[in-house]
């Protein structure tokens, strides 16, 4: 595999690992120089995905994703930046070591996959970016939100047994968390409302019917309509706090599920392009 190819895969996982080793040693130790290059070396780290991607998509003439591993790769990349930007907007450090281990995790994913190596004609259509991209910010955005609800009861878990940690004076208060969660949740289904009816319309237009119980429109729609019952019942009373931050993890099981499975069981009409495994 040519270096072009490994840069947004291998690569930038190492260098995300080398981010979330300067993270973690910030949070133990709050000191403000081992934050600062804990930013810088996430900076750095997404800014040289961004460059393999780039190269990638000029290397074979049609830019990503064509496939799984791409498509986990540009997530990945996605959920970076959101965070780099919650961290500049509010300095929300602690969340640096939160986001990584799950950034990581879909990278391990992305690069056992590897790239495509041929481009199906279907991803030519024009319909095709547009979709691709609804879908890969809508996870982006659940990603987030699965990493701030993860925050959220951890510290809250530490509130309710009083026994305040290093969580209290790392992370935001858990108004903040659920304030956050609340509008990345939001986000995320939006782009899926988006995706979905886009990939509907693409696929009338490749194979003639706007749903065909492909695994992976199925793995969608079960995300769509838990992440839906998520936000309904957050209008409840009796469902706030702890309970809304553990049915974001629920809805987000079905996005780890999706994943998996597709990738090892289905033959699903949206593995385009060969890869290189």
């Amino acid at each position: 595999m040519e270096f072009g190819q490994l840069l947004p895969f291998w690569g930038a996982t190492a260098l995300y690992g080398v981010s979330l080793g300067f993270y973690v040693q910030w949070f133990r130790a709050g000191a403000a120089a081992v934050g600062r290059r804990a930013s810088v070396a996430l900076w750095v780290a997404a800014g040289t995905h961004l460059l393999g991607l780039a190269l990638l998509g000029f290397g074979r003439g049609f830019g990503p994703p064509t496939g799984l591993g791409e498509s986990l790769s540009l997530v990945a990349l996605s959920t970076v930046l959101v965070y780099l930007y919650l961290e500049a907007r509010g300095n929300e450090r602690g969340l640096g070591p939160f986001a990584l281990v799950l950034v990581i995790a879909f990278m391990v994913k992305a690069s056992t996959i590897g790239p495509a190596l041929e481009v199906e004609p279907l991803l030519r259509e024009h319909l095709y970016g547009p979709h691709a991209s609804a879908i890969i910010l809508a996870m982006s955005g659940f990603a987030i939100s699965a990493v701030l609800s993860v925050a959220y009861l951890a510290q809250y878990r530490q509130l309710r047994d009083k026994k305040p940690g290093l969580l209290m004076r790392r992370l935001p208060s858990l108004q903040g968390l659920d304030g956050m969660t609340r509008r990345a949740t939001r986000l995320g289904f939006v782009f899926l409302t988006i995706g979905m009816v886009l990939g509907s319309l693409l696929a009338h237009r490749a194979w003639g019917e706007y749903w065909s119980w492909d695994p992976k429109q199925c793995i969608t729609l079960l995300t769509w309509l838990l992440y839906g019952a998520a936000m309904m019942l957050r209008r409840r009373r009796d469902w706030q706090g702890e309970r809304v931050a553990a049915s974001n993890l629920v809805a987000f099981s079905s996005v780890v599920v999706g994943i998996l499975m597709i990738s090892w069981f289905f033959d699903s009409a949206h593995r385009f392009g060969v890869t290189a495994s």
